[in-house]
């Protein structure tokens, strides 16, 4: 009797279990699915982004600053919703009107599958093993600049600001 008590205690917390990670993973493919690029909307509901943004040419995905069409975009600067490198760079982008000085494409690419193989493309191009790349990353003109402080010199050096 004392057995089956407990293979029965078992079973029910192996079944608990079971449904625990079932709904887990069913919210997060959820959460994946809806699109998770909604910093970019964010940033334009509080107005961070209003200045040098071409309001016909962004979207959910890519927000195009600066006025460039992402057919002309040299320069494409792809991050991590949330990245905590990122999230620096982008203060490094407010903090200095990087928007209003140089012309360039944001494309996050932890929720956005299309903008994560955009970024592998752009890393074979440079010659650099996708496997081994990481956000933040920076692509123009053929050249790659991959972690905060490449990308920040980077965006100082295009708008002219003295370090």
């Amino acid at each position: 009797m004392k057995n089956k008590k407990i293979m029965l205690a078992g079973v029910v917390v192996i079944l608990l279990g079971a449904f625990i990670v079932y709904q887990y993973a069913q919210k997060m493919k959820k959460d994946i699915s809806a699109n998770g690029s909604k910093t970019e909307q964010e940033e334009l509901a509080k107005g961070k982004k209003a200045a040098g943004v071409d309001k016909e040419n962004s979207n959910e995905e890519n927000l195009t600053v600066g006025g460039a069409k992402e057919s002309e975009a040299a320069i494409i600067y792809f991050y991590g919703a949330e990245c905590p490198h990122c999230k620096d760079v982008i203060a490094y982008l407010d903090e200095n009107d990087i928007y209003s000085k140089v012309d360039f494409i944001k494309k996050e690419v932890w929720h956005n599958k299309g903008n994560g193989e955009e970024l592998r493309k752009a890393a074979l191009k440079c010659g650099m093993n996708p496997a081994n790349i990481g956000v933040p990353f920076l692509f123009s003109e053929g050249k790659c600049f991959m972690g905060g402080p490449d990308v920040m010199n980077f965006f100082s050096e295009k708008a002219g600001i003295k370090k």
